[in-house]
């Protein structure tokens, strides 16, 4: 698949995921991105990243809502102190499914940018597009920052167990990410820093057109496809706007 397919389908997606969209139709749009995700081989990726960073951020939103949202029907309520009153409502738990649904479908959008295009792809498809080169270069830079955070991460791991530092345990693991997370941080930062300088002293700014090692070929079929996408999911987000007022 082309980088710019992905790059269409994961735009859409953003658009559907800031849709109020009703939560059958959330449910049907999340089970489409695991498909996508099957279909391009990432599914794994995609599993790890929701299970670790996507899904406990959905329960805890669908948690919230669930006791603080009112509603007519409840289930179940208690007061912790005077004055302050928790309410399990069928409204509630309606309301925090629909808000989990809709952060599960913006991290699958963003899953998508970020797993399926490479920053090389990213910088292909953008510039053919002949957007202007520095915020091809912030794109690419934001879509690289967690594989650079990653690579460092795993770079500070191994070097704490060169020194014998533990982490054996999971706990041992996360402590150890923890004391590193602002250096880790700076690392990506001053690197993203060092490349900007060094694009801006190659002319990055030059006009003409760019020439690149590797050419991703591109069919008809895709581009009526992801066109096709683009244009119904803008669609169908002004629908349901239209609908919600």
């Amino acid at each position: 698949m082309h980088p710019k397919t992905w790059f269409i389908f994961g735009l859409s997606g953003l658009l559907l995921s800031f849709a109020p969209l009703p939560i059958g139709a959330r449910g049907m749009l999340l089970v489409a991105f695991v498909i996508i995700f099957v279909f391009a081989g990432a599914f794994t990726q995609f599993l790890r990243f929701s299970l670790v960073g996507l899904l406990p951020v959905a329960l805890v939103a669908w948690t919230i809502q669930a006791v603080s949202y009112r509603g007519q029907t409840i289930y179940t309520s208690w007061e912790p102190v005077p004055g302050i009153l928790f309410s399990v409502t069928a409204e509630g738990l309606a309301f925090g499914g629909q808000m989990a649904l809709q952060i599960l479908c913006f991290g699958a959008s963003c899953s998508l940018l970020s797993l399926l295009i490479s920053p090389l792809g990213l910088r292909s498809a953008l510039t053919s597009w002949h957007l202007p080169p520095r915020l091809v270069y912030l794109l690419c830079a934001s879509l690289n920052a967690p594989r650079q955070l990653g690579f460092y991460a795993d770079l500070a791991r191994e070097t704490g167990r060169a020194r014998g530092l533990a982490d054996s345990k999971l706990t041992h693991r996360i402590w150890l990410r923890v004391r590193t997370a602002s250096a880790l941080f700076n690392l990506v930062l001053l690197d993203q820093e060092v490349r900007g300088r060094s694009l801006a002293d190659r002319g990055l700014d030059q006009k003409g057109p760019r020439l690149y090692l590797t050419a991703t070929p591109d069919s008809t079929w895709q581009i009526l496809i992801r066109w096709s996408v683009l244009g119904a999911s803008a669609l169908l987000s002004l629908v349901s706007y239209g609908v919600a007022l």
